[in-house]
């Protein structure tokens, strides 16, 4: 049995628009989820915990009615780049803190206001690791069927995870952590963005309003 190393997968395909699709051709079955994949990372991601999914207005939030939701895409980053969270009790008010600088800095909404952290989700790792979804598989290749192909297939349908959580610390954020899509040949492009906007909807009651940015920073380790 080949043994993956999985810092190096994660480094080869860090800039990698398509990063949740390169790292399971690279380390399939979700094979680094049980240990660090970065240098930066001391331990990995264990089901106990609970993940924090920064919420930015307007990148994650639509207004109707005067209220404020979360959209369906909130989640959506995890079918390609990672949907990126902070690991509470680890983060550091430090870490906190930069991430909320990289999500905002020099950035604007549509109305050329700057945006803002209006919020936050809070998510199990546990519940990201047991998400499930039937996949039409084509048994023949091991791949997603093709709607559009002529040939003929032998089909099956399988309940699969669908999504993986890693330990991918930087070095001014150690305890940063991603979300991806697994399984990616078994699922197709839409399919991945459906996985991701049902996820979303299960974890959106999850959502925490601020009003200040130290509501925010309370989340950090001490």
């Amino acid at each position: 049995m080949t043994t993956v190393d999985c810092i190096s997968v994660f480094s080869e395909t860090e800039y990698e628009r398509e990063r949740a699709t390169a790292i399971d051709d690279l380390a399939p079955d979700c094979c680094c989820e049980n240990k660090p994949v970065t240098k930066h990372s001391e331990s990995p991601v264990l089901d106990s915990e609970y993940l924090i999914r920064i919420i930015v207005d307007d990148t994650h939030i639509k207004c109707e009615d005067g209220v404020s939701r979360l959209k369906s895409s909130f989640f959506q980053d995890a079918t390609t780049v990672g949907a990126s969270t902070l690991r509470l009790g680890k983060a550091s008010r430090r870490e906190f803190e930069q991430t909320v600088k990289l999500l905002t800095e020099g950035k604007t909404k549509k109305d050329g206001s700057p945006k803002t952290i209006i919020g936050y989700v809070l998510i199990s790792a546990k519940q990201v690791r047991e998400f499930t979804h039937a996949l039409r598989i084509n048994e023949d290749e091991n791949r997603a069927h093709d709607p559009n192909s002529d040939s003929t297939e032998t089909l099956t349908e399988k309940v699969m995870r669908v999504l993986s959580t890693y330990a991918t610390g930087y070095e001014d954020r150690p305890h940063h952590s991603d979300v991806f899509s697994c399984n990616c040949h078994l699922s197709t492009r839409s399919g991945r963005t459906r996985h991701a906007v049902k996820f979303g909807e299960l974890v959106a009651d999850n959502f925490t309003t601020i009003d200040d940015i130290e509501e925010l920073y309370c989340l950090a380790d001490t």
